[in-house]
């Protein structure tokens, strides 16, 4: 047992790397450091890219406002109630299609104005120009 506590505790330490391959190896660090840096940096670059590109816009609409507007203009028209029901199907149609158009073009949610607290654009201006115009054309 002695023997083999001699032997060990005289076993001749680790060699220490020579000096060229010392060399070689501090010459690399830095350029492997730089381009791990610069890899790390790209990667957090494109992700954030990623997810401001698919982040949707918040939006609001003054539906209430937009659709107490189209019942005044209709009352002030005396028209029949045929008349008043088709005109109102007529409004729904472009009204739905302008928001979902509006929708898809932007990738947005579009919130009723009163949801909204504040710091959200307001489109009605934009979406009641879009259903007049959608109204003219039919």
């Amino acid at each position: 047992m002695a023997d083999t506590d001699n032997a060990l505790t005289q076993a001749a330490p680790a060699a220490a790397p020579s000096q060229p391959r010392r060399r070689r190896r501090q010459k690399c660090l830095l350029p492997a450091a730089c381009v791990t840096g610069f890899i790390l940096l790209m990667n957090a670059g494109v992700s954030l890219l990623l997810c401001q590109w698919r982040q949707p816009e918040i939006v609001s609409f003054d539906m209430a406002g937009t659709v107490n507007s189209f019942m005044a203009q209709v009352a002030g028209q005396h028209l029949s109630d045929e008349q008043v029901k088709t005109t109102t199907a007529r409004f729904n149609a472009a009204l739905n299609g302008a928001l979902t158009d509006w929708q898809h073009h932007h990738h947005a949610f579009i919130l009723v104005a009163p949801a909204v607290v504040g710091g959200a654009q307001d489109i009605s201006s934009d979406i009641q120009a879009d259903v007049a115009q959608r109204m003219a054309a039919n």
